[in-house]
This record gives C-alpha cells, sequence and structure tokens, in this order.
C-alpha cells in the first residue's frame, strides 16, 4: 500500500511537472494512481507492455498527462 501511494506520488509530481501545475501532495497521489490505471489501459489497448518500475513509471506518467489534458480540456483550461 505504503509503495502504491509512493510510486503514484511520483508519478504525479512527474506530470504535474510536465505541465506545469503546482499540485499538492494529495493531488500528486490521486493522479498518479489514476494515472497508473489510464496508462496501463492505453498501453494495453495498443499492445505495448511495460515491465519493471520505469515502465511502470513511464506508462503512469502518460496516463496522467492523459488525465490532466482531458480535465483541462473539460474544465476549458488550457493544460
Amino acid at each position: 500500500m505504503l509503495y502504491a501511494l509512493l510510486v503514484g506520488l511520483v508519478i504525479g509530481v512527474v506530470a504535474g511537472w510536465l505541465m506545469k501545475l503546482n499540485l499538492g501532495i494529495v493531488w500528486s497521489i490521486v493522479l498518479g494512481l489514476a494515472g497508473s490505471a489510464v496508462g496501463g489501459f492505453v498501453f494495453g489497448q495498443l499492445g505495448l507492455q511495460t515491465y519493471g518500475v520505469l515502465g511502470s513509471l513511464v506508462s503512469g506518467v502518460v496516463g496522467a498527462v492523459l488525465v490532466l489534458f482531458i480535465v483541462g480540456k473539460i474544465r476549458g483550461r488550457r493544460a
């Protein structure tokens, strides 16, 4: 459980940094966990497989950036 929260935090912080957003710790963790789910789904649909911690981080960050982009479009903000 703690490992998932820490990985979620790292993914959320990296995605927030890439999208130039200042997110708090809680939102970074939530974003990271959601991004991991979205990234795993998208990579699976594209036929891509990830291995190890680095692969999980990459797919999670890609998913989190997609989540931020979609939320930004829905809310009418530039994301």
